[in-house]
């Protein structure tokens, strides 16, 4: 029966009823004939053939996707033309691809089919079927014969119906094969045998070396309203007897492969082998790959697919999966030169609801119509060598496609490492172990952790996933098991120990050890050999679904289990300070290098003794000394290089139960080399008056340098407007950058100047009019202290103070000696000024820039109130002319409202700001056509949301001011906030 289902093609039965085959034979008989008569549709057997939905269903008869829908409206454009490939052969016996079709319409156009018709100086019984593929090799249009008068109808199917736009197709025929010449055995030139092939039909006899074949699309059936095929003309092809180039084909020669799924990682599906004849290159585009059973169900899970050529990745590649579940693959030509073999591998990664688990895939080519690859001279298709075909690679045969077998999903262990774990006697719930388990099939089964010392301190222990408890027995050798596990799904996991107040009547004062961590062996029994491990019969876990338990390598990962030190009290050591201390070399310094508090954490703490020691590094020379401050009690010791250790014995110092104690450490020395880290150490006892252990923590490094680093601090008005009258360029504080430190010489300051231009001009004479005042003392070109010339015409110049910067700071003031001259130019960038602090010492991080607008009046902003839905602003106008202001309007920009405005951060210099409307990037909130110190209150309404506002314009005369937040973001704060429009009160 299925040797019939196979030639009348239908895909989706698998068994035939004895009435439905004899309908089909009857079909078959009545098909055969030079010319079919005109179809009946109402005959029983055509009615029985289109409802099996088979080949055989003439298309006149088919449903209403394959014939026109004459309700329909007809709109729009279809043009068809064609491009030949002129170098081109079509290859007798074989198949070729012809021209490529191109389909333009002006909208979207539904195409149901197509009508070629042959050309050339052949007959129509040398063709054998006429198909449509696209451009990466996939059949848009099932194979059909042509009938009598040399045309056939190609029906689009369902995919590739609809045209918005180009689409493009390839017009492929496969040309009958010749018939046996026995010319030579009869005499006679022209005598053929009329041999009968496998399928039936027979050979044919009259195909001529050297005819023409092409084919012609004459007529398309659509939505379209107009159809043009003017510019359409026929192209004929040469028919050769040439067999083409003959590959081999081969698998990697292996049974079956095994996978522990992982979501989300790439598996390789399937592999073979691609050899290139010994006379030509061939170029491979793709193949189509059809899978036994459809197991993977690549449809549902399939979520990347990757192709690799000799182990390198293809460029362009496209997948899908068509909707006979095959995996369809194109990629940019890949070029196999002649007599090379080219591995080609295709691997899948799969989502996290894949479940298919234990079922075997096998992938593979069905037939070489679905290897799409070409010889690179002739572009004509490639063909297969005897003995090496893609349809003779059959499973489990001498050379077998390979078949892949996804087992249970793998199990991921991972944890953080948490260190000994301090817990006093009697404590609850510690946790000792902390990480997380993936997973991507439920869990049922046992687990188990060993405990190597002192179990008897042990009161109970629990084992916690995705917050569940599971509650440990213990059993033999200190071995706790966890039963009944229950994992659903990914989760986190814990260990937790409650520890014994006593043991045996002594206070628990030990270290409890576990044996190992969390691993693949905690679901195998204790003590399993390598043997036991190898046989997954032995685990104690499962897979819930299949059943099948785990095995040993099917676990990656572990989870750390962290010893537990019992002890009567803990503590904590911690530094605020961690800023690398720098001591001036041949000085004498003394700075802080620790300053923190110590915790007594469980249990009150009595401090008994100090240490300091070198943790790393080099030890200060010049035998420093160390002042240690405890709750403001001040102890010393000295510090020798040759000596291990300081110490100090501490006067009892009383710390209650989480109560904490400052802790501050000095070092002063006279230096001449070092460069080292201290660890501090704090011993104590507990309230019984026993040793309780101890708490450390390093200090910050200390470096003995040659000069201390400066920085700036309090760089005040940075990004500012100003008044003509204004003379103050930048102002801010120079202070040591280290905390604690002496005096340091300040020895240069390098700074530069631009305008708005980012450049020349008039910062050259304004170094006339600059004065730079440095804690008292004036800087000024030509003045008592010189300001070197490096660029000046580039604004670039140097000031060599040498004077003395305290441990506070020193104030530096940039400032004009006269105003700038202000005109009325609209808008007038030249009057915005950079002044950029570049470098202290040799300290490039202190770079700061201040910004300046100088303008001949200012609105001030005093004060911002929200009441209701309305916002009112309070101002004040500064104005050193006589210019009246006008025209002030504040802007926001606004989100998701196209009525208003675009959103942006800034104002474009293309916009105009005085007429701000729906076309530009801000909307006006408010706007007050005259301002005065009298009349000084403007409102804004907001009803949706507080909108920062962005700038703010005005005029003084003639000249138009415009204050941006993006250049000048300090003239918009208020002390406290931003300039805002503030919500109503019903949001």
């Amino acid at each position: 029966m299925e040797r019939f289902i196979d030639v009348f093609g239908l895909k989706k039965s698998k068994k035939l009823p004895d009435d439905e085959l004899y309908v089909m034979l009857m079909l078959q008989r009545a098909s055969e004939g030079s010319e079919p008569a005109k179809a009946d549709c109402e005959d029983p057997m055509i009615k029985a053939a289109c409802l099996l939905d088979s080949d055989k269903c003439p298309a006149e008869c088919k449903g209403s996707d394959e014939k026109e829908d004459n309700t329909v409206v007809k709109s729009g454009d279809l043009a068809v033309t064609a491009k030949a490939a002129e170098g081109r052969k079509a290859l007798i016996g074989w198949v070729s691809d012809l021209d490529t079709i191109t389909f333009k319409t002006s909208e979207d156009v539904t195409i149901s089919s197509i009508t070629l018709e042959r050309y050339g100086y052949s007959t129509i019984d040398d063709v054998e079927t006429v198909q449509l593929e696209d451009e990466d090799g996939n059949i848009i249009a099932d194979a059909k014969e042509p009938n009598s008068k040399g045309q056939v109808k190609l029906t689009l199917k369902k995919d590739y119906k609809t045209v918005d736009g180009t689409f493009k197709a390839t017009v492929v025929v496969k040309v009958r094969e010749l018939g046996k010449d026995i010319s030579a055995e009869t005499g006679n030139p022209d005598a053929y045998a009329d041999d009968v092939n496998p399928n039936g039909a027979n050979t044919y006899a009259g195909l001529k070396n050297g005819s023409t074949l092409g084919f012609k699309v004459i007529a398309a059936e659509s939505t379209a309203k107009n159809l043009n095929l003017d510019d359409y003309s026929p192209y004929t092809y040469d028919l050769v007897n040439y067999a083409g180039s003959k590959v081999q084909f081969s698998t990697r020669n292996s049974a079956e492969k095994t996978y522990n799924f992982e979501a989300g990682k790439l598996y390789e599906v399937v592999k073979f082998r691609v050899k290139a004849p010994s006379d030509a290159a061939i170029l491979i585009k793709g193949f189509t790959l059809t899978e036994d059973d459809n197991n993977l169900e690549a449809d549902k899970y399939a979520k990347e697919v990757t192709v690799t050529v000799n182990g390198k990745e293809v460029k362009g590649l496209k997948w899908n999966i068509n909707k006979d579940d095959e995996l369809v693959v194109s990629f940019d030509e890949i070029e196999v030169a002649g007599k090379e073999t080219a591995t080609i591998a295709v691997n899948m990664s799969f989502n996290e609801e894949f479940d298919n688990f234990g079922k075997a895939s096998t992938y593979y080519i069905s037939k070489l119509s679905n290897f799409n690859a070409i010889d690179k001279k002739t572009e004509s298709r490639v063909s297969q060598a005897d003995g090496y075909t893609i349809e003779g690679i059959q499973k489990h045969a001498a050379n077998w496609w390979t078949t892949y077998i996804f087992n249970g999903g793998k199990i991921k262990i991972a944890g953080t490492k948490l260190g000994t774990v301090n817990a006093a006697a009697g404590a609850s719930n510690v946790k000792v172990a902390e990480g997380n388990i993936t997973i991507t099939e439920p869990l049922r089964g046992s687990a188990r952790v060993k405990v190597k010392s002192n179990a008897a301190a042990i009161d109970e222990i629990r084992l916690v996933i995705d917050g569940e408890e599971y509650d440990g027995s213990k059993g033999a050798d200190g071995v706790y098991t966890f039963k009944w596990l229950e994992i659903e799904k990914s989760g986190k996991v814990e260990l937790r120990v409650d520890v014994k107040s006593e043991v045996d009547g002594e206070p628990a004062e030990w270290t409890i050890e576990f044996a190992a961590s969390l691993n693949s062996n905690s679901f195998f029994p204790a003590n399993a050999t390598e043997a036991q491990l190898a046989d997954r019969d032995n685990s104690l876990l499962k897979y819930d679904e299949s059943g099948k338990k785990v095995a040993y390598d099917e676990v990656s990962g572990s989870l750390s289990i962290s010893s537990i030190k019992i002890q009567a009290a803990r503590a904590s050591l911690d530094n605020k300070n961690t800023k690398e201390v720098e001591l001036v070399k041949d000085e004498n310094n003394r700075k802080i290098i620790f300053e923190g508090t110590y915790t007594a954490k469980k249990g009150a703490v009595t401090l008994k003794n100090f240490v300091i020691t070198k943790a790393s590094g080099t030890a200060v020379d010049g035998k420093p000394t160390f002042y240690v401050t405890i709750d403001k009690e001040e102890y010393d010791a000295n510090w020798s290089v040759n000596d291990a250790e300081a110490k100090w014995d501490i006067d009892d110092i009383e710390v209650a139960d989480g109560k904490s104690v400052s802790v501050v450490v000095e070092i002063e020395a006279t230096p001449t080399e070092g460069s080292a880290v201290y660890n501090i150490e704090l011993s104590w006892e507990d309230e019984d008056n026993n040793p309780a252990g101890k708490a450390d923590e390093d200090t910050a490094k200390v470096k003995v340098v040659e000069q201390g680093t400066l920085e700036i601090t309090d760089a005040s008005a940075k990004k500012t407007v100003l008044l003509k009258s204004d003379r103050t360029v930048a102002k801010f504080r120079i202070k040591p950058s280290k905390s604690g430190g002496d005096d340091i010489i300040l020895k240069s300051m390098w700074f530069t100047l631009t305008d708005e231009e980012g450049g020349d001009g008039t910062w050259g004479d304004l170094y006339n009019n600059l004065k730079v005042d440095i804690d008292g003392d004036t800087y000024t070109k030509g003045g008592q202290l010189e300001i070197e010339e490096s660029n000046l015409t580039n604004g670039e110049a140097m000031i060599k103070p040498d004077v003395k910067v305290p441990s506070a700071w020193l104030v530096v003031t940039v400032t004009l000696k006269s105003e700038l001259e202000v005109t009325n130019e609209t808008p007038d960038e030249t009057f915005k000024r950079y002044f950029t602090l570049e470098e202290v010492n040799t300290n490039t991080n202190v770079a700061t820039t201040f910004s300046k607008y100088w303008v001949p009046a200012i609105i001030k902003n005093l004060k911002q109130e929200k009441s209701g839905d309305t916002t009112r602003y309070t101002f004040d106008m500064e104005n050193d002319g006589s210019d009246s202001v006008s025209n002030m309007k504040f802007y926001t920009n606004i989100e998701n409202d196209a009525d208003k405005c675009v959103p942006t951060e800034t104002l474009a210099e293309s916009n105009t700001i005085e007429g701000a409307d729906a076309t530009t990037h801000c909307n006006i909130v408010s706007h007050k056509d005259s301002v005065s110190s009298t009349d000084n209150k403007m409102s804004a309404i907001n009803g949706n949301k507080a909108t920062s506002v962005v700038a703010i314009s005005y005029e003084v005369g003639d000249q138009t001011v415009i204050i941006k937040k993006s250049e000048f973001e300090d003239f918009f704060d208020l002390g406290k906030d931003d300039l805002m429009v503030y919500s109503n009160s019903n949001n």
